[in-house]
């Protein structure tokens, strides 16, 4: 009777630790000081056009490229189905609906290779992977990003003037677990919306909570995005119906629960906003330095 208790208990307590435990999270590293004050500038620059009662938009299609990259060529090991990769460039579309970008397959290429699949040498995976020029989104789906299997993904930002072969323009790109593609393995987090948020960064997007409730610190310099504290525990990653969360009741503004570029559950994410959206047109300069943008009236 003893023993059975003793069972029952550490069930209990294994399914409570899994309840508990945080969702998997972003490893993109934090934005350079250089980034951040060129984004300072273009707010300003998006604040004029406001007064003017004008927004930049875009029309661009990113010709994108896929990189599997499994530990033993298996499902199991990582080597996703063609129709997998498909679901997920749906998803990535989706997500960009209404941005002026979009997304379209330029190839898919298939790696086996143990060492890469857990992340490690990066930038000989990606020298040897990545294909196209900067304004390339490039995506790889492993393992364990950066070698953690708590890290949902990690993006890196864009750099002004990275020369092809530069260091810069080799790590460019977004790398995910695999599991995160629609149907995958990672819990919550399996509807292929993690891609989603990656690529915001790719596209110069900071998280919003960013700063945190401190307010000098401008928080992820986008005007219409309420500063909201860092989620810490799991249910800090949901967003219950009809919820008013405010983390920080000290400025404007409720903690966007549904916003890509904080970190929820797939389920929760469905929007940028038209601040982040102007931002991504603002900053694809970076990318494509040739690139023209209209204006649009602000509705």
């Amino acid at each position: 009777m003893l023993h059975s208790l003793a069972i029952s208990s550490l069930v209990a307590l294994t399914t409570a630790l899994a309840v508990d435990k945080p969702l998997d999270v972003c490893g993109t590293p934090p934005p350079s000081e250089g980034l951040v004050d060129a984004v300072k500038e273009i707010r300003l620059q998006e604040q004029e056009l406001s007064t003017q009662g004008l927004v930049a938009q875009a029309n661009v299609v990113v010709d994108t490229y896929i990189h599997i990259i499994s530990s033993d060529g298996t499902p199991q090991g990582g080597n996703v189905s063609d129709d997998i990769v498909r679901r997920q460039m749906d998803v990535l579309n989706q997500g960009l609906s209404g941005t002026g970008f979009s997304v379209t397959l330029r190839g898919v290429d298939r790696t086996v290779n143990a060492a890469w699949a857990n992340d490690r040498n990066e930038v000989a995976m990606k020298r040897e992977l990545r294909k196209g020029s900067y304004k390339d989104l490039n995506l790889y789906y492993l393992n364990a990003p950066q070698g953690s299997a708590s890290i949902g993904g990690y993006c890196y930002f864009p750099v002004q003037g990275a020369r092809p072969g530069s260091e810069s323009f080799i790590r460019d790109g977004c790398v995910m677990q695999f599991g995160s593609m629609p149907g995958g393995s990672l819990g919550s987090n399996n509807l292929g919306k993690v891609t989603v948020h990656e690529v915001g960064h790719w596209f110069g997007l900071f998280h919003t909570f960013q700063g945190g409730c401190e307010a000098s610190s401008g928080g992820d310099l986008v005007d219409d995005t309420p500063a909201h504290a860092a989620p810490r525990t799991a249910s800090d990653y949901q967003c219950p119906a009809g919820s008013n969360i405010d983390t920080c009741p000290s400025l404007p503004g409720l903690d966007p629960l549904h916003n890509y570029m904080s970190y929820r559950q797939d389920r929760c994410y469905t929007e940028f906003t038209r601040g982040q959206i102007s931002r991504m047109v603002s900053l694809w300069r970076y990318r494509d330095p040739s690139a023209g943008f209209s204006t649009a009236s602000i509705n």
